[in-house]
């Protein structure tokens, strides 16, 4: 590698990042023809200038959106400042188009999700689909850095909390729905049956093998975007086409799902924003003041609120259902046998005082 790159790279602090980055650069080297990297250093600033200037007329030709566009502006931007190129960027940022509606904002229904785990026969890929569903969490949560199984951890009667971000101070834990929960231990008891050591440093998804005993490497965001691709498209389509975008993010889609269903339970508006790893501008100081492991119980409570809605399967919204009224009419013969006894032991007060009175008076009550 080139000393170019080496300093570009080292300028990057996340290997998704760093892919994206990359791809962009060569992108740009495509356009202007150029082999290596360190052949841009060979070039007057001016030249350079002139040619990053055309690179994003062309992109606009080609009709990207502004995001797009300034992804590859950001990538070329650090590539030449860390190169001690100095060119003038605020001109060509200048230079993008204006930011129009954001498509790409739909959700998958709960149908949608169920054709999805229809559509595939592996344990792994319906594993997936159930904990994206159940965690509502970004695409880089599963490989920044990867999920091991020791971020895996019982909460309790068989549910689990899943660590993401693990040492960065993006890290906290969403938690599985028990279909979610159950569905991940039948994935990691099928690769124990296939032969494979399940270790906590073990990927909690691996890639595709031809030999169980091969060393296990984690899927990464790529792989599973690819995977949910095939599903998407043996449901006949990925759904409605906006121009470049789709109305419905592929991986995006169960996070807006997720938020929707947080919305739509009222839930407490600061737990709810942890439980998406999302922290308002209008609350800032709980991201540097609370600690996450003191509030787990209230978090995990305020998720059990929204676990049904979260389920996939119709018999398991059943079952969840009848626990809920369940413990519906369990809380109203409780309030009732409470409210019984406060007006018997108002009856009781009444009647003492009733005595008192007549005690006063000189009368009998008997």
């Amino acid at each position: 590698m080139d000393r170019s790159l080496t300093r570009f790279f080292a300028g990057i602090r996340t290997e998704t990042t760093r892919e994206i980055y990359d791809r962009y650069l060569r992108y740009f080297l495509n356009f202007v023809k150029i082999k290596e990297a360190n052949g841009l250093l060979q070039l007057k600033d001016s030249y350079l200038q002139t040619m990053v200037e055309d690179y994003i007329i062309h992109l606009k030709g080609r009709g990207l959106r502004k995001s797009s566009i300034d992804g590859q502006i950001s990538a070329l931007e650090l590539f030449f400042a860390m190169n001690d190129k100095i060119l003038n960027f605020k001109k060509i940022r200048k230079m993008s188009p204006i930011q129009l509606k954001i498509q790409g904002n739909g959700s998958y229904t709960t149908d949608d999700i169920k054709r999805m785990l229809e559509a595939t026969t592996s344990l792994r890929n319906k594993a997936i689909i159930h904990c994206l569903a159940s965690l509502g969490c970004r695409p880089n949560a599963f490989c920044d850095p990867p999920l091991r199984l020791r971020h895996l951890k019982e909460v309790k009667d068989g549910y689990y909390s899943v660590l993401m971000y693990e040492g960065s101070v993006e890290e906290y834990r969403g938690y599985l729905t028990k279909e979610a929960s159950i569905l991940v231990k039948m994935y990691m008891n099928e690769r124990s049956r296939q032969g494979e050591v399940i270790t906590p440093d073990s990927p909690l998804f691996r890639n595709l093998y031809r030999v169980v005993l091969s060393k296990a490497k984690p899927m990464t965001i790529k792989g599973i975007k690819s995977m949910i691709l095939e599903i998407l498209k043996k449901m006949r389509g990925k759904g409605k086409k906006r121009g470049e975008r789709y109305d419905t993010a592929m991986i995006g889609g169960f996070r807006h799902r997720y938020i929707e269903i947080c919305a739509k339970n009222r839930l407490d508006v600061r737990l709810a924003e942890r439980l998406v790893s999302h922290t308002p501008k209008s609350a800032p100081m709980d991201k540097h003041y609370v600690n996450i492991n003191n509030i787990q119980d209230e978090l995990f409570n305020e998720f059990l609120r929204i676990e049904r809605d979260l389920t996939i399967s119709k018999e398991e919204k059943e079952r969840l259902g009848r626990i809920e009224a369940e413990k519906k009419v369990t809380e109203l013969e409780n309030d009732k046998d409470k409210r019984i006894s406060e007006l018997e032991a108002q009856a009781t007060e009444t009647r003492d005082m009733i005595k008192g009175i007549y005690a006063l008076l000189g009368r009998d009550t008997t």
